[in-house]
């Protein structure tokens, strides 16, 4: 459903509106009240360390394994 809510406006512009319809054609029970949290509910709370990496005194890393 996501993959192709992406697929479908990929580089367009959509309405909260829009994005709700296309949740609901896929939906099997109503949706509203997860929608209206998610969408509209309380933001998340800052990543720990956020301010450091936006000033530039810490970064991203990222480990991969081979095996």
């Amino acid at each position: 459903m996501l993959r192709g809510w992406g697929q479908l406006h990929r580089g367009g512009t959509v309405t909260t509106a829009a994005f709700t319809a296309h949740v609901a054609r896929f939906a099997t029970e109503p949706v509203d009240e997860l929608l209206q949290a998610w969408i509209h509910g309380t933001p998340l709370p800052p990543l720990p360390g956020a301010e450091r990496r936006a000033a530039g005194q810490g970064a991203w890393t990222r480990r991969c394994s081979h095996g």
